[in-house]
């Protein structure tokens, strides 16, 4: 496609252009799929490898829709009387109980057990202990325009199956989709890449929430991680590109309706069916005259 935007106009324009939707159409049903992947993932940032907290090989990951996951179960990080588990936690599960609490007890690790004063107080989520706790922000901007970019890109794909097989119709169309599932993977990575969270994270000097068992009761403890930016963040990053060069095909080169020499509006697809009938005829003409 982008060799194709920059060859110059000739006679074959039609046909390069006709090759162009073809080739979008294409992209933008990988770009559908690829988002689909995206928008169940945990894995905006994650980390693998062997961790000295879990003691363990382990794969641990946050997303949009998911606060925080692990592969492994940690035992004994805060001491023996704690279990954590590796149930993912999502963002629904959580309650200001949970997270606007202090989890501190009589022992010497209380202050690290602190869910509120490591997590939810830090950034925002809770207004004090004992308060409200509320999804972020952020976190439903993620998750918004992790959807659109699904619903955006899959509307590109279909109607631009429609500007593939008739050609002559709905380019124009599939090119503003394109555009708009563009802006949205915009947003989402730029999201992931602004938070104060992914700051901190991305650092070292953050934490996530998880399951653990304290003093054979459920609570949300802190989990100091070092994590990286993952599978799903450079997928949309690969999103955008391939959206942003099949939104240029569809708007600029599969354009429904031109204007001839005399401001008279004509269907390029009569050009294209022409061409083929001219080549067929070339083609029997030089079967009649003996060429192979």
């Amino acid at each position: 496609i982008f060799f194709s935007l920059m060859v110059g106009e000739n006679d074959n324009v039609v046909t390069r252009r006709r090759r162009n939707v073809d080739e979008a159409y294409w992209c933008n049903c990988c770009a559908f799929l690829v988002a689909l992947l995206v928008s169940v993932s945990p894995y905006y940032l994650w980390s693998y490898g062997f961790s000295s907290q879990f003691n363990a090989q382990v794969r641990i990951g946050t997303g949009s829709f998911v606060v925080s996951t692990a592969s492994s179960s940690v035992n004994r990080l805060y001491g023996s009387n704690i279990v954590m588990t590796h149930n993912w936690v999502y963002w629904s599960d959580i309650t200001s109980e949970l997270a606007c609490t202090d989890n501190g007890d009589s022992s010497s690790n209380s202050s690290s057990l602190n869910i509120y004063e490591s997590w939810s107080g830090k950034y925002g989520y809770c207004d004090n202990i004992g308060g409200t706790f509320s999804i972020p922000s952020e976190a439903k901007v993620l998750q918004a325009f992790t959807i659109l970019t699904v619903v955006f890109s899959f509307l590109a794909f279909v109607v631009g199956s429609c500007a593939a097989e008739e050609r002559a119709k709905y380019p124009s169309l599939a090119g503003v989709f394109s555009f708009l599932a563009m802006f949205s993977a915009i947003v989402t990575f730029s999201t992931v890449a602004s938070s104060d969270v992914t700051k901190d994270l991305t650092s070292g000097g953050g934490v996530i929430p998880m399951w653990g068992i304290l003093n054979n009761s459920v609570v949300l403890l802190p989990v100091p991680v070092t994590l990286y930016h993952g599978p799903s963040f450079w997928a949309m990053i690969w999103i955008f590109i391939m959206t942003s060069f099949t939104s240029v095909v569809y708007c600029t080169g599969g354009l429904s309706r031109k204007k001839d020499k005399y401001g008279e509006s004509f269907d390029t697809s009569k050009i294209i069916d022409a061409e083929d009938e001219y080549e067929s005829l070339l083609k029997d003409e030089a079967i009649s005259l003996g060429f192979s």
